[in-house]
């Protein structure tokens, strides 16, 4: 299994940041074309005056970046406040970007499909903890995050995906019950909550907006009696479903383990010349100790190709080494379940570890050869000037 380690830095940086409020997230978006730095330069601009949560951000000189990757291939990074963003405004912002740069390149200013909501509503505080990797140690709230990344392949994403299906599931709902599976073998429970980002989107207005328009969500399962996965899963799936559906639904407090499973749109919009795609994000998942994004890749016949996992991990509560240790388990649990998916718990197969030990500041433990991370590919930034957007 190949991880990747992402950069990572403290509250200054500009790829990564921290966890909590005052954290970075950065939203990618692949331009491939013929670039026009100057429509570009505007179209930044009119999207950040176009959206309350893009307004006095970093959305500008100070937080965008512009890599060239090849001849006509450029990675466009967007760094914003984490707080302002939620999972859901990476597909909007590449589509009203691209809308933007259209007319800009025409030389006219953007005709907007629609309004968008001037702000979002605050959120109130959570209700419950989620359970924390056995191990942790609290992390200070300026705690700095890593990233790791690795890939399930399409064979496995399509094995989860039937199984999900055959249980009338989805694959949320079966990486939940392994999650919770594995959390019970590394020494938590009976009772296993997991924090779980939902979006809050039901109106055209909310669709197009860039902001924090989500709800936490606070996933609670009763893993008593060593029940046999698919009862498992079906008790995640009872769980899951009622917290759906109520709107006073348990929220999630800061801290412990949070999951979330996107599907990758794949959508592209087309620009004067220029293809717009959102690419792979670094989001915080509500200061999370630990945070698993999934994000689901299907060919253009709706197939399962593969799923992206992204594991968000604070150093001085859970570290790096322990984050590897833990999304390898996860995925030999869930290959496992997927071989005897009417086995006990206790019975199921894949390595079993004691709990976690938080790596903690400035340690540098190695990782096995085989889980070792390599470098992500580096490009060289090339500088384009574009405006800070002010509310006007």
């Amino acid at each position: 299994m190949k991880y990747i380690r992402s950069a990572s830095t403290g509250p200054a940086g500009a790829l990564d940041g921290t966890l909590d409020g005052e954290g970075s997230a950065v939203l990618p978006l692949r331009l491939r074309g013929a670039l026009n730095a100057g429509a570009l330069q505007e179209a930044l601009g009119d999207v950040g005056r176009r959206h309350g949560a893009l307004r006095n951000s970093r959305l500008g000189s100070a937080g965008t970046r512009l890599r060239a990757l090849a001849a006509g291939d450029h990675l466009l990074e967007l760094t914003l406040p984490a707080d302002l963003v939620d999972l859901w405004s990476h597909t909007p912002l590449a589509a009203e970007l691209a809308l933007a740069y259209r007319a800009r390149a025409a030389g006219r200013a953007p005709r907007w499909e629609g309004p968008v909501p001037e702000a979002a509503p605050r959120a109130r505080a959570g209700d419950l903890a989620p359970t924390v990797p056995p191990g942790s140690r609290p992390a200070p709230a300026d705690a700095r995050v890593g990233r790791l990344a690795l890939d399930w392949d399409a064979g496995l994403h399509q094995r989860l995906a039937h199984l999900a299906a055959t249980q009338g599931a989805t694959l949320f709902m079966v990486v939940h019950a392994a999650l919770a599976a594995l959390l019970i073998r590394l020494g938590a429970g009976p009772a296993i909550t997991v924090a779980a980002p939902v979006p809050a989107r039901d109106s055209a207005a909310l669709r197009r907006a860039v902001g924090p328009y989500g709800r936490v969500l606070a996933l609670s399962v009763d893993t008593s009696g060593d029940p046999a996965f698919t009862t498992l899963l079906r008790r995640v799936r009872a769980a899951d479903l009622a917290a759906y559906r109520a709107g006073t639904a348990a929220l999630a407090r800061p801290g412990g383990i949070a999951l979330s499973v996107l599907a990758d749109s794949g959508e592209a919009y087309e620009a004067a010349g220029l293809t717009v795609r959102a690419a792979p994000p670094l989001l915080p998942l509500r200061a999370a100790a630990l945070g698993l994004i999934l994000t689901e890749r299907h060919t253009p016949a709706g197939a399962p190709a593969g799923i992206a996992v992204t594991a968000a991990y604070q150093y001085d509560a859970v570290g790096e080494t322990a984050a590897a240790h833990l999304t390898g388990q996860l995925t030999a649990l869930l290959e496992a379940a997927l071989d005897a998916p009417a086995a006990a718990l206790s019975r199921l197969g894949g390595e079993a570890r004691p709990p976690l030990t938080p790596a903690g500041t400035g340690e540098h433990t190695a990782l096995s050869p085989a889980r070792r991370p390599a470098p992500a590919p580096a490009a060289a930034p090339v500088p384009v000037p574009v405006p800070v957007p002010v509310a006007g």
